[in-house]
C-alpha cells in the first residue's frame, strides 16, 4: 500500500507482516494515517496497489476510499477526500 498527497509532496507505504494480519494492525494504520494528514491540513490522500491484492482493496474500501483498476499499470488507484 503506497500513500501519497495528490500534490504528491510525500510518498509512503504500509505493510503488515503475514503472521500479523487480519488483527487491525492495518486498519489502526491507515486510520492513524488519515488522522495525521487532515490535523496537517492534506485534503486528499490517493493510493496504489496490484491487483491481486485483494486485502489491500478491502482495507481501503472499508475506510472510506474509493478506487478504480487501471488497466495500463495492470493496479488499482483510489483515493479519500480528508477536506476542502
Amino acid at each position: 500500500l503506497a500513500i501519497h498527497t495528490v500534490a504528491m509532496d510525500g510518498d509512503m507505504s504500509l505493510s503488515v507482516i503475514p503472521e500479523a494480519q487480519m488483527k487491525g494492525i492495518g486498519t489502526q494504520l491507515l486510520q492513524s494515517t488519515i488522522d495525521t494528514a487532515k490535523e496537517n491540513g492534506v485534503h486528499t490522500l490517493s493510493f496504489n496497489c496490484e491487483h491481486e491484492n485483494h486485502k489491500c482493496r478491502a482495507l481501503c474500501n472499508k475506510m472510506g476510499f474509493t478506487s478504480r483498476y487501471n488497466p495500463e499499470e495492470y493496479c488499482v488507484c483510489g483515493s479519500l477526500k480528508l477536506g476542502d
